[in-house]
């Protein structure tokens, strides 16, 4: 047995058992503080398919309970209203999802109905791999190898990270796929970073890892398409100088365009393509660049500051201390 299994690795877990201490006067207390919403639209989904069968709403993240009294009701699900099927129920789309599936199977593994305080622990399981993957990602940035010795400056770095006010709430009391996409976003940061820096472009174990996590991170959140985007971008800025980044392209484009395809066609049978397109649109509008109800050249900019300034305060906010 190597140093990192008889001192590494206990020390991570020790330092993380610390995270959790602090946590545990709001963890399984009833959902009512910032953000918690999040966590009560992913126990609405999973526990409508729990009560009336995953099958039964084509694998989509329903929003309407089983009662006949409750049919034809928009409780918050969408924002165009067409976003429902035939018998009256209606589906968050919002997202791609992946991070309602996750937990549902493990709830159906174990054989238990789904609670909050089953979320709040796989969600804290979440938080652990993404600090042990900083931790690699430091390792790996210093040249040193994740899995041997305590490295320090990595230690320290997934320390950081581990209780950072943000992470400590967000990835505890609050889950939803904007949460769990994190876990999938340090993850790819790292598999990308040493396929790079190791230029192991056509080695099939790290395209493979580079394909399933890329997938997984699109069929949870939009921000994987983001990701990819970025990759493309770097990808076909290196290709002049280093020819294998050929390989990264190609496997970018297809997991992503199978993704995107697989998300349209899944949601469209909700309603049709016209009604997922629309909602799409509707929520755009309302979470995008432009403030709703205006238009033009000064409400783009305007937007733009405002959202600037939000994401500061928010960096500010959560960073402080750091």
């Amino acid at each position: 047995m190597n140093d990192f299994y008889k001192k590494t690795l206990p020390l991570l877990l020790l330092t993380f058992l610390l995270s959790v201490a602090v946590r545990v006067p709001n963890i399984n207390r009833p959902l009512a503080h910032h953000h918690e919403f999040c966590t009560a639209v992913t126990m609405t989904i999973l526990e409508n398919w729990w009560d009336g069968g995953i099958k039964n709403y084509g694998f989509n993240p329903v929003m309407t309970w089983q009662n006949n009294t409750d049919k034809f009701i928009n409780n918050n699900a969408c924002t165009s209203g067409k976003m429902l099927d035939k018998k009256g129920n209606f589906y968050y789309v919002s997202h791609p999802p992946l991070a309602y599936y996750i937990p549902y199977s493990i709830f159906c593994i174990i054989g238990q109905r789904p609670t909050v305080l089953g979320l709040q622990i796989m969600n804290l399981f979440c938080h652990f791999l993404s600090a042990f993957f900083v931790y690699l990602i430091v390792g790996l940035l210093c040249i040193k190898r994740g899995r041997s010795r305590i490295f320090y400056p990595a230690f320290i770095a997934y320390c950081v990270y581990l209780f950072n006010p943000a992470t400590l709430w967000f990835q505890s009391n609050v889950y939803m796929s904007d949460m769990l996409v994190m876990l999938f976003f340090i993850i790819m940061t790292y598999i990308t970073l040493k396929m790079i820096m190791r230029e192991k472009f056509n080695v099939p174990k790290y395209l493979f890892w580079y394909a399933v996590v890329l997938a997984m991170m699109c069929y949870t959140s939009w921000l994987g398409f983001i990701f990819a985007a970025v990759v493309m971008f770097y990808s076909a800025w290196k290709l002049q100088f280093v020819g294998g980044f050929k390989s990264l392209i190609f496997t970018t484009i297809l997991v992503t365009l199978g993704v995107l395809t697989l998300i349209v066609f899944q949601y469209s049978r909700i309603n049709g393509i016209d009604a997922y397109l629309s909602e799409m649109i509707t929520r755009y509008s309302i979470r995008g660049t432009v403030p709703v109800g205006r238009s033009g050249f000064f409400a783009n900019v305007g937007g733009v500051l405002i959202n600037t300034k939000t994401i500061l305060l928010n960096y500010i906010y959560h960073y402080n201390l750091i």
